[in-house]
C-alpha cells in the first residue's frame, strides 16, 4: 500500500496553493515507478496500483505541469484568467470535482490570496 498524501489528488482538482509546483513535480516523478497493490490520495477515490495507479501519478503530473504553464501565461499577458479557468474545467479535466479549486488556485498564484 502506498499512502501518497496530499502528492495525489484523483479525480478532483488539487490545492495547489500550499505547495510549490516545480518541487511537487520533482516529487512525482520518481512515483511513476513505484509498485503497490493499493494506492491511497490525499484526495479523491483509493485505487488498484499497478498500471492504473501509475496513471494517477501520470495524470497528477500532467495537470500541475498544465495548471502552472498557463498561470505562467497570465502572468505574462498572453491569457485572461477567465481563459485559463475554463481550460482547466474542461477537456481532460472535465469530470474532476471541487472545481471551485480552479479559481482559487489561479487567484493565489497571482495574487498570493485565496478566497
Amino acid at each position: 500500500m502506498l499512502v501518497a498524501g496530499d502528492l495525489l489528488y484523483t479525480e478532483v482538482h488539487p490545492v495547489t496553493f500550499f505547495g510549490n509546483i516545480p518541487n511537487w513535480l520533482n516529487a512525482l516523478k520518481p512515483l511513476f515507478d513505484s509498485h503497490y497493490r493499493t494506492l491511497v490520495p490525499g484526495h479523491g477515490p483509493t485505487v488498484e496500483g499497478g498500471q492504473a495507479g501509475r496513471a494517477y501519478f501520470k495524470k497528477m503530473y500532467d495537470y500541475l505541469e498544465d495548471f502552472y504553464a498557463h498561470v505562467q501565461e497570465i502572468k505574462a499577458g498572453r491569457k485572461s484568467t477567465d481563459e485559463v479557468a475554463h481550460y482547466m474545467l474542461s477537456g481532460p479535466y472535465a469530470a474532476f470535482g471541487k472545481t471551485r479549486m480552479v479559481r482559487r488556485n489561479i487567484s493565489h498564484f497571482l495574487t498570493g490570496r485565496w478566497f
